[in-house]
């Protein structure tokens, strides 16, 4: 992490022709998207404090097997030395292109900033009935940003779901319990807002690094419900509602069926144990009686 001293900052003490700042004083320095991600912007005459180099991705390395991984190359290349040829020649040309053109150095750079540098975000506004949306087609509410002027956030943490995500999990008490996961409690959601033709946008609380598959670490997304309009509330509830029933009762049936058919798989595996118990006593029963009978014999 980088630091800073904000301004006004004032010393503890002096010590060896050197100022001591108590350890409080120091402010952390983020990337404009780690502020938006806080739920803050960038003032408008706002100066970067300091320029570091962007931190490029792990490049995808090949395994030993040549399948494609996400791995860092660092920890593919000392297993791989065709890696490490490839690795000092990439870096040659890319020493040979970035030389000498310092628009490069800077367009890779990113700046830093103080908390005192930026403001909370103001709500958006709606605007002829559309949702502003972050540019990606969600809205962000909560600690990152506030709900739009004239919406309203319809949220999925009013349930228990029967299989709650990490990042939306929470105490139960006080809450309707529902068979049914978050994933397919958000898709009826969103099947209800779909079905009342009303403008709507996917929710963010946060963000969260994740490893998709077998790709690098990255910040995803975590969506908790849909962004309405405030007029088109009671419907999309009215409508979530029968959906989510709906679903429920079909979320039943397929338990149900579960059930009979795990019930009838163990009676299957307990036939099978009884006959061959059965079996094997009768076999212990005639090998008795054919032993009875030899030794009468021999009598």
């Amino acid at each position: 992490p980088f630091e800073y001293l904000p301004p006004g900052t004032r010393p503890a003490a002096f010590f060896q022709g050197e100022l001591v700042f108590l350890r409080r004083s120091v402010a952390l320095l983020k990337t404009e998207a780690q502020w938006s991600r806080a739920g803050r912007r960038l003032c408008p005459d706002a100066v970067p404090l300091r320029q570091v180099a962007k931190r490029a991705l792990p490049a995808r390395g090949l395994f030993a097997g040549g399948r494609a991984g996400g791995r860092s190359w660092r920890r593919t290349q000392f297993r791989n030395p065709v890696l490490q040829d490839e690795r000092r020649e990439e870096e040659r040309r890319e020493k040979e292109r970035t030389d000498g053109r310092e628009e490069v150095t800077e367009r890779e750079k990113i700046g830093l900033y103080g908390e005192w540098q930026t403001e909370e975000k103001p709500p958006p506004e709606v605007e002829n009935g559309l949702l502003p949306d972050n540019g990606h087609g969600n809205i962000e509410v909560g600690k990152l940003g506030q709900v739009p002027i004239g919406a309203v956030h319809i949220s999925l943490t009013d349930f228990h779901c029967s299989a709650s995500s990490s990042s939306l999990a929470s105490s139960s008490s006080g809450k309707q319990a529902t068979p049914l996961s978050v994933a397919s409690l958000g898709g009826a959601l969103v099947a209800a807002a779909v079905k009342c033709g009303v403008e709507f946008k996917p929710a963010v609380v946060a963000f969260e690094r994740k490893s998709v598959s077998l790709s690098a670490p990255a910040w995803v997304p975590v969506r908790d419900g849909v962004v309405v309009l405030e007029a088109d509330e009671a419907r999309v509830r009215e409508a979530w509602r029968e959906e989510r029933e709906k679903r429920e009762e079909a979320a039943e049936k397929r338990r149900r069926k579960r059930e009979a058919r795990e019930r009838e798989d163990t009676l299957k595996q307990w036939r099978v144990f009884c006959r061959a118990l059965l079996f094997w006593k009768s076999r212990e029963a005639e090998q008795r009686l054919d032993g009875g009978r030899e030794d009468g014999e021999r009598v």
